[in-house]
């Protein structure tokens, strides 16, 4: 018997409900908790797997499945970590200046977030820790979690419409619509690996090549 069947369902649709909301206003509205959206879940995560006695499975950690789940997804894996990449970094380069200079922004951002932990160097660390734990949070939680409830394709699209609201960030409103499509779409891809596949450790991959994709065309040119 699963998780999901030893627990009433109104609680986990509750307790979902309430860690989100809950995230999502430490996030919004409690300056210098940038990355409250992701801690407040792991958080919930880690002593609910504990409470519930959950295996690290439910969440998708299947390091033995990784290739061979990698292998069966490798045509969305490679479109969203690295042609998605080329063409938005390019054309934006080329063509969209403003939201070329909006990437290099965000780049900023997280230098200057994870600077106030550790020193710059360790900022590959800290961003491959980061992107495991925004997929363990919206996918191996929210989506997974809100499949129960509204069916897998849908629970992509919420997850993903929650993950967009995540990285907003205020400028001239072309850039910011252009900006959240394209994390949109990113998330709506990794969502669809994960509900295809099952297997987080491929989303994670998946994802974190694609940001180190965008750092590299971005600094090459």
């Amino acid at each position: 018997m699963t998780s999901q069947g030893r627990t009433p369902r109104s609680t986990i649709l509750i307790e979902l409900m309430a860690v989100v909301l809950l995230a999502q206003l430490i996030f919004w509205f409690v300056p210098g908790f940038e990355f409250a959206y992701t801690v407040v879940p792991f958080l919930y995560i880690v002593t609910e797997r504990h409470v519930r006695s959950r295996s690290w499975s439910e969440f998708g950690l299947k390091r033995k499945a990784f290739f061979s789940d990698l292998k069966d997804k490798w045509h969305l894996f490679v479109l969203v970590s690295i042609v998605i990449r080329f063409v938005v970094i390019l054309y934006s380069r080329l063509w969209f200046p403003e939201l070329y200079l909006r990437f290099w922004g965000r780049v900023e951002f997280l230098m200057e977030g994870y600077g106030r932990f550790s020193p710059v160097f360790m900022f590959v660390a800290l961003l491959t820790l980061s992107v495991f734990l925004e997929e363990l949070v919206f996918r191996s939680f929210i989506q997974e979690r809100l499949g129960w409830f509204i069916g897998k394709y849908p629970a992509i699209v919420v997850s993903s419409i929650v993950f967009t609201v995540s990285h907003f960030a205020v400028g001239r409103l072309n850039v910011v619509i252009a900006d959240l499509m394209l994390v949109f779409l990113d998330s709506s891809l990794y969502g669809l690996i994960y509900a295809r596949s099952r297997n987080l450790l491929v989303v994670w991959v998946a994802h974190l090549l694609g940001d180190y994709v965008d750092l590299t065309l971005m600094f090459l040119l």
